[in-house]
């Protein structure tokens, strides 16, 4: 096995990171923003494909996002993924 990697404190910018590539390889959506504009970081965070990426770090991630619900806004899942 391995040491999970969620035991080390990663930045905050590199957890925005994954996320942000989850979404440019089609994995994770934002919730659309209706009539009431809201910022990005108040938008849920939605599983659109739970296929693995190939990447441990991003699958791991992943795997997080899909077994969490009610789906919680992105600065949430900044924070949670530290």
């Amino acid at each position: 096995g391995y040491t999970s990697f969620w035991n080390d404190c990663i930045s905050s910018g590199l957890r925005g990171c994954i996320l942000a590539e989850l979404g440019l390889r089609g994995r994770v959506e934002l919730e659309k923003a209706g009539m009431r504009k809201r910022s990005l970081l108040s938008r849920k965070l939605l599983v659109k494909n739970d296929a693995p990426t190939g990447d441990v770090l991003l699958d791991e991630a992943l795997k997080h996002l899909k077994d969490y619900e009610p789906p919680e806004p992105v600065q949430n899942w900044i924070e949670y993924l530290s």
